[in-house]
This record gives C-alpha cells, structure tokens and sequence, in this order.
C-alpha cells in the first residue's frame, strides 16, 4: 500500500495512488476508509462481547476526518483508541491516514505489550509511551504539530471487570450507570508535542491514568473535543465551550428518558446537542 505525502505549504501532491482520477478528497476518503469506519470498530468490539455506537460528523461535509480511531485487539485484550489530528479536513486526514498505516500488527503487538510490567501489572499509560515514541519516529509527514495529538486510550478488562484509562490531552470521556454520570479527568500531554514542553507537562502514570471498575450494562462516553467547538461561542475559549459542552450532556444523560436509550440512540441524542462545529467531532458509545 502506497503511504502519503503531501506538502501542506502549497497543497502539492507528491504521491496518492489511489486513482489519478479521483478529486483529491475522495482519495483521502478511499485509504481512511481502509482502517476506520463505524462498521469496523462495531465487529472488532462485538467480538469481545460489547455493543458499540458511533457518529462522525467532519467538519467539511466531504466526510474526510481529522479525527480517528483505532480498535486493537491483540492477545485477547482490546484497547480503544480515539484521537484529535491536527486541524481538519484535507489537512489532518493525511495524518490521521499515515498513523493507521503505520499501526502494522507488529506495531499494534509492541503497543499493547509495553503496558505489562515486570511485576504482571498492566499500565496503560505506558501503552501511550511506547505510541508516542513511534510516532515521534515513524515518518515526517505525520504532522503531530506544535500543540500535540491529544488521544484517550481504554482498555476494557472483562475479567477482571475493570475499564484501564490513559489519557493524553483529551478529557471528554463520562461513564453512564443508571442514569449518574462521572467525568474520568486525568492530565496528560498530548502526544508528539515539543520535548521542552514535553518536559513541562509530563505526569506520573499515577496521575494520567485510572482504573475504574464497571457493571454490566454501564455505558463509557467517548468524545474530541469538536462536541463544543460551536462556531458562535466567540465569547469563550474552547476549552470554557467543551466544558460547557460536557455539562449538558451529562444533563441529557441523567434525564429519565436517556436511562432507557441503547447506545446508538445516546451518540444520536449528543450528537443533536452539537448544531454546529468548526471542528471534527466524533461521539462514541460502548455498552460495556
């Protein structure tokens, strides 16, 4: 499979060899289409017993995305990936493209084997180590730019019954169970930013990860940040708008109504909250 180049600066294409007719987006469109799209993540998840629901709403209305998510399932364990490339459109989703074709099974393998330490215990904040090193070393067209990739990686333990997070600059993750809400919060920096600010913000594992226990038929709420990047809020940071954003939808999901609603219905009735973004918004639901 040919990779992507592309020169941001002057939108020159040095190389999609996806049909030489196609318009640029929809080549784009044909290699993301390759790793993510709503009906993968629903197989990889059902075989491990969990119903899955997805919306994506791009930015643009071409349905390219610059945000992505990635399944792992490697050994009997799954993790969950969700990330926020930077920008949108036809400039992230050379990025979002070349991060699933650098995620070979080997690669895959590594990632999910770095969080078993020596002892038998299972950090996942390693896990997000080991792929920010390999994307910090993979290839130059992955633009990881000055403020990072913010991603939240999950794994779903159902033998022992608990849900391992690690954050990396994304915070919009609520667990659902009968109709309370908790905001799982963890500081971590975004992956691939600058090393002296790397420095700056890099936390312990205790600090940017949490292992949560869960009971069947709880519900974890995955979302980026595009869910409060209204275009009319100038009169608040993004930061101020998504939490704002979240404050609402932890309302909906506390209302009688949305104690009775599938995961399916839930992405849908978040997804009515947010009229409109300027930024990529993914919403996930996994009934776990």
């Amino acid at each position: 499979m040919n990779l992507l180049h592309m020169s941001f600066e002057g939108g020159t294409d040095h190389g999609i060899d996806i049909g030489s007719i196609l318009p640029e987006w929809e080549k784009l469109i044909a290699v993301q289409r390759q790793f993510q799209t709503p009906k993968i993540a629903q197989e990889i998840a059902q075989k491990h017993g969990l119903a899955l629901a997805m919306v994506e709403r791009p930015f643009e209305q071409e349905a390219i995305m610059g945000d992505f998510y990635r399944l792992i399932d490697c050994d009997g364990r799954l993790l969950i990936i969700l990330g926020d490339a930077v920008g949108h459109g036809e400039y992230a989703a050379p990025t979002v493209n070349a991060i699933h074709e650098s995620l070979t099974p080997e690669v895959e393998q590594s990632i999910v084997g770095r969080s078993v330490q020596d002892d038998g215990s299972i950090r996942i904040s390693q896990s997000i180590a080991a792929l920010d090193e390999h994307l910090r070393t993979y290839r130059e067209d992955i633009k990881l730019g000055f403020t990072g990739i913010p991603i939240v990686m999950v794994e779903v333990d159902q033998r022992q019954g608990v849900l391992r997070l690690a954050n990396a600059g994304m915070e919009q993750a609520i667990l659902l169970r009968n109709n309370q809400t908790a905001q799982l919060i963890m500081p971590g920096a975004p992956l691939g930013i600058p090393e002296e600010l790397k420095d700056l913000l890099s936390r312990s594992d205790d600090e940017i990860e949490k292992i949560i226990p869960f009971q069947k038929g709880d519900i974890l709420i995955l979302m980026t940040d595009g869910v409060g990047a209204d275009k009319g809020g100038i009169d608040q940071s993004k930061g101020e708008r998504v939490q704002s954003r979240i404050r609402q939808i932890r309302e909906f999901l506390q209302t009688p109504k949305a104690s009775t609603f599938k995961p399916q219905e839930l992405v849908q009735g978040i997804s009515g909250l947010v009229l409109s973004s300027d930024d990529d918004v993914t919403i996930m639901a996994i009934q776990l």
